[in-house]
């Protein structure tokens, strides 16, 4: 897992996304920002770390890493990759091709690269319009930070539905008991 931003683990996640859709036709810029935070989120969630260390910032169709600008800008520049332009429903598709093969062995555990593989089976079935929905419901943090604020991986926490009392009055007495208060 990532203590800090890691360049080299965001490169080959990026590289390694796009090769596995480089057959999905739904694949775009805008999916490939949601399959990078839902991998870095949901790996925050169930171990306590994300993938990458990326800064995702709350822009108007969901969270974008702060870095992938630059970082695309880099692998186009390397020659690692290019973007082709699609036309899809009337809107134009742009698509990372990736011009060398992805590496995650190389950066990532085999429990780093299976959850990798459960996030592309979470997202394959989604096209750019549903993704930024999904992502809009599934990350609170998103909907309750103005544009352009990072939105803190422990914002995965939070939660739309009501909690029970019990468990409330519960939180407060461990919090009262350990001092977090």
């Amino acid at each position: 897992m990532s203590d800090g931003f890691s360049l080299e683990r965001f490169r080959e996640l990026v590289l390694y996304f796009a090769e596995e859709s480089v057959d999905d036709p739904l694949f775009g810029a805008t999916k490939l920002n949601k399959m990078l935070a839902y991998a870095d989120f949901y790996a925050y969630a169930h171990y306590g770390e994300s993938l990458t260390g990326a800064t995702y910032r709350a822009l108007p169709n969901g969270p974008v890493a702060e870095q992938m600008d630059s970082v695309r800008t880099d692998l186009l520049s390397g020659g690692e990759a290019v973007i082709e332009q699609r036309e899809r429903y009337g809107y134009v598709q742009h698509r990372l091709v990736p011009q060398r093969k992805a590496r995650p062995e190389s950066v990532f555990s085999e429990q780093e690269q299976q959850h990798i593989g459960e996030i592309l089976q979470l997202t394959h079935r989604y096209n750019a319009a549903e993704i930024s929905d999904k992502s809009h419901r599934d990350f609170l943090g998103w909907d309750l930070a103005a544009t352009g604020d990072e939105i803190p991986y422990s914002s995965i926490f939070v939660s739309r539905k009501n909690m029970p009392g019990g468990l409330i009055e519960r939180g407060q007495q461990l919090a009262a008991e350990h001092g977090w208060l």
